[in-house]
């Protein structure tokens, strides 16, 4: 331990661990720092000799508590309402103010406005005064949205924040926040259309830790929240509840009854409300900011709270409106100053209840297996901290890795598993999971050492399952199997996949079930860490027992053996292991098997497809609208009423995106009247249709990929719960290949109605007085004859691409193995259709662009004008034959990196993780 360790010494610790000693404190204290977490706190003088020599920091006599947690924030919104603030001080109440259209709503309508650059800017100047005050997690509300693309914009910031700072930002979904005003006196309406749809879209994004809701008078009804409520219970998220502010509906009693985290305000709180919190274990959340600014309340019934034993945290409750307050210590100093709690239950209320508060077993007190989370105070007393107004003694804030993204396991949704994809920031698993992964291990250890045939742990493998392997030989087992499975061929895997697939890994082995010691975890995220990627040869998988031959490759790295990449450069595993002080893994019993066994391979190639396929649908979104003004073609095929009487999401978005994109266009008001056509082709007037049910297959497929990669898809499996080791068949890709067939035939569909609309434009007979190949003088010029050849070409070639994998399987294994999926095969492809997909739309961009300028007399719509200009940027018009190859690959650039859609502002209009 001492030589990683590090020792902080001389210190007066304020544990805040309950018990007889007010604070926990601990006088002339040390804390042994190692890995993120505390390794060892006590009295110096029970220093355990090991850590004798770790490097030392003397604190000189300074207190040391848990960093500070703000269990209850609103910190991402727009605006700021000063002018309701001088109404409060005229003696207009909030309720008046709220049904005036003030309050909430006001601040809906500026976050409306906001885009997410200005919502993450101004957050992160709220976030960084707290952080300053020693807090290293907080939480964060949506509620100022309330449409379904706006709440997940404040869902997204509210992620950004976690990742730009170093912070672990727990976010909760509060679109039942209030009724906004297209909605207003119709809050049924709203719950069934926005936020029960909203809370599935946002879940399945990976955007929501908890579910949250205002019952009020004005706001929601108990009925209503208890149908959210049963909602969130059917994602398994926790739920907590803005409770008994301004009157008593039975809140408190409500988000007990369901096992909230919390109940919060509770001014009105009356004594059946406090035993059914106390009953289960609901935490009481005060929030003194908001009873002092509007000063329309009564007291929260503390005595209450305190006979029954219900956990208090404190928060700041920061918001725009009934409480702008941006210090967690002036909320603890309210809290004891109006609510009269002791400074010890303010210090309390922020640190060990406000991590209760977010369901956080992993800080909140120090304690050796908890996080380092820490906060240093140049004070004598703890009273301290609560007894001062406007100072902040925080010396220094120690918060263990604060970039990294926290992955717990089950829990994982598709914005961090994109962001992962992508190469966003380092990768950690929430450490409240090492209990369960630890508790698998002991299982797998006693079998190891037991008499009794266990499959993979003394047992050969596959159809060697019967041969009985002798105690002394488990480990040379478990090497073997990773080394005679290192079978794969072909070209090695991108390294952005490869990343994904550890990451994947290791959610599954953080469920607990796969009885790997916590050192192979640590391994992972060490090598991930260190931008360490095994090489992994593409080919080999059948998508059944798992991804053997790829996950042995990277297996195999783990344990020093083949080779790895590391900053672009190809060098041996054993080399980037020893560069990065790591030493080669030696695999315990099982553990070659559960780190081989499973479908994250395939899974990590489908889902990266997944997130082309999305980029490119938005983008087919775009270059279809423009190629709609480019052959002067009718919106009317568009009208919302159209789509909602057929009823499908993704229909219904799509159309809504195409008015939105082509609004204001001059070239579309010019032919509204005494248009000799009576119909467009089925190429424009069916875009929606289309292109939204490519987007729903789309949205099906990630909601299986979701699934899978948070699945535990080894075997055999722990059964903690039962002391046992079971064999089974979640290695199976089956839902894998599922979604990857799903995703392949909604790639060739856009595609496949996007080169008609380049064929309609280059034909001169279809695209209402275009010139024929989009060129001013054609038969001297081609213009784009034979990119639209090339656009077709790659047509069929996904069409060919596109048929089914799943269908197919063959024996394996001496016919062990009788039925395979061929995921890993068919979701292998859908890069190569994304490519093409990119190219097609890419020559659309270029072709769709040209027509728009020949129509000189009028302009297109503001969006589709931005795409064309930026587009502009980097390929000139075609006013002469010229080589085309680079236009075209410029234009695939700018397809794939997404700067078609964010010229066109598509981001508020076209929320394709929704559903």
């Amino acid at each position: 331990m001492s030589m990683h360790a590090t020792l902080l010494t001389n210190a007066r610790l304020a544990t805040m661990e309950p018990g007889p000693v007010a604070y926990g404190l601990v006088d002339d204290g040390a804390i042994a720092l190692a890995d993120g977490q505390i390794a060892w706190c006590g009295a110096a003088a029970d220093l355990p000799p090991d850590l004798r020599r770790a490097e030392r920091i003397d604190l000189a006599g300074r207190l040391v508590t848990p960093a500070l947690i703000d269990c209850h924030t609103h910190l991402v919104f727009g605006g700021h309402r000063a002018h309701e603030f001088e109404l409060r001080l005229a003696g207009a109440t909030y309720e008046q103010i709220a049904r005036e259209g003030g309050g909430i709503n006001s601040t809906v309508a500026a976050t409306r406005r906001a885009d997410a650059e200005e919502l993450l800017a101004a957050a992160l100047k709220r976030v960084d005064p707290l952080l300053a005050e020693g807090v290293a997690t907080l939480e964060i509300k949506s509620g100022y949205g309330l449409t379904i693309a706006d709440e997940l914009k404040m869902l997204r910031v509210a992620r950004a924040v976690g990742r730009m700072r170093p912070v672990r930002v727990i976010t909760s979904y509060l679109a039942a926040h209030a009724v906004p005003p297209e909605y207003r006196g119709n809050s049924g309406a709203y719950l069934d259309e926005v936020v029960l749809p909203g809370l599935v879209a946002a879940h399945r994004e990976g955007l929501v830790d908890a579910v949250d809701g205002f019952c009020e008078g004005f706001a929601f009804s108990p009925a209503e929240i208890e149908r959210l409520f049963e909602r969130a219970r059917a994602l398994h998220l926790p739920v907590k509840l803005h409770a008994e502010q301004l009157s008593n509906l039975g809140g408190a009693a409500l988000v007990a009854r369901h096992g909230g985290l919390s109940a919060d305000h509770l001014e009105h709180l009356d004594a059946a409300g406090v035993m059914a919190m106390a009953a289960a274990g609901t935490v009481a959340v005060l929030l003194p900011g908001a009873f002092y600014t509007l000063r329309e309340t009564q007291l929260p019934p503390i005595g209450l709270l305190r006979e029954h034993g219900v956990p208090i945290a404190v928060a700041t409750d920061c918001n725009p409106g009934s409480s702008p307050l941006g210090s967690l210590l002036v909320a603890m100093n309210m809290a004891s100053t109006l609510f009269r709690l002791t400074p010890e239950e303010a210090l309390a209320g922020t640190t060990r209840h406000a991590a209760r508060a977010l369901g956080l077993a992993d800080r909140g007190t120090i304690r050796a297996g908890l996080r380092a989370d820490l906060a240093i105070w140049d004070v004598e007393r703890p009273a301290e901290l609560s007894y001062r107004i406007g100072f902040n003694p925080c010396i220094v804030a120690s918060f263990p890795e604060p970039c990294k993204m926290i992955l717990s396991p089950g829990a994982a949704g598709l914005a961090q598993l994109e962001a992962i994809y992508r190469g966003d920031g380092d990768i950690s698993l929430d450490r409240a999971c090492r209990p369960a992964v630890e508790a698998a291990a002991a299982v797998v250890a006693a079998a190891a050492k037991g008499e009794a045939a266990v499959y993979g742990v003394n047992t050969g493998f596959g159809k060697l399952s019967s041969v009985r392997i002798e105690s002394k030989d488990t480990a040379r087992l478990q090497r073997n199997l990773i080394v005679s499975h290192c079978c794969g061929v072909g070209e090695a895997t991108p390294a952005a996949i490869v990343r994904l697939m550890m990451a994947l890994k290791l959610l599954s082995l953080g469920r607990g079930a796969s009885g790997v010691r916590w050192e192979v975890i640590a391994q992972l995220e060490a090598m991930l860490g260190n931008g360490i990627a095994p090489r992994v040869p593409a080919q080999g998988s059948v998508g059944a027992s798992g991804d053997l031959a790829p996950l042995a490759h990277m297996t195999a790295a783990l344990l020093g053996e083949g080779e790895v990449e590391v900053r672009g450069q190809r060098v041996p595993a054993a080399t980037a292991l020893a560069e990065a002080g790591l030493a080669p893994l030696v695999l315990g019993p099982k553990e070659g098997l559960a780190l081989i066994n499973g479908t994250q391979f395939s899974t990590a190639f489908a889902l990266a497809g997944l997130f082309e396929a999305w980029a490119n649908a938005r983008a087919a979104v775009v270059t279809g609208a423009l190629s709609t003004d480019a052959i002067m073609g009718s919106t009317a095929p568009f009208e919302a009423e159209i789509h909602t009487l057929r009823g499908h999401p993704g229909q219904i978005e799509v159309a809504a995106a195409l008015r939105y994109l082509i609004a204001g266009s001059q070239i579309r008001d010019s032919h509204l009247e005494n248009d000799k056509r009576v119909q467009d082709p089925y190429c424009i007037r069916c875009q929606p249709q289309v292109t939204g049910a490519s987007v729903g297959l789309l949205r099906q497929a990630a909601e299986t990929l979701v699934i899978e990669a948070n699945a535990v898809t080894d075997n055999p499996l722990v059964l903690v719960s039962t002391g046992t080791i079971v064999s089974g068949g979640n290695f199976h890709a089956e839902p894998v290949a599922f979604a990857a067939d799903q995703i392949a035939i909604a790639i060739a569909e856009i595609g496949a109605i996007a080169q008609r609309r380049i064929a309609l434009m280059v034909d001169p007979t279809l695209s209402f007085d275009l010139p024929p190949f989009l060129t001013p003088e054609p038969g001297l010029n081609s213009g784009y004859m034979i990119a639209e050849v090339t656009s077709a070409a790659l047509m069929s070639e996904n069409k060919h691409l596109s048929h089914p994998c799943s269908t197919d399987s063959t024996p394996t294994s001496a016919n062990q193995e009788d039925h395979v999926s061929m995921a890993a095969h068919g979701a292998r492809r859908l890069m190569r259709m994304n490519a093409n997909l990119a190219q097609i739309l890419g020559i659309e961009l270029l072709c769709a662009a040209q027509g728009v300028e020949f129509r000189v007399r009028f302009r297109s719509s503001p969006p589709l004008e931005a795409v064309v200009a930026r587009l502009r940027e980097d390929c000139a018009p075609l006013d002469q034959d010229r080589y085309l190859a680079d236009d075209l690959a410029m234009a695939c650039r700018l397809i794939e990196g997404g700067a078609i859609t964010d010229a066109a502002g598509l981001d508020r209009h076209l929320v394709l993780g929704a559903a």
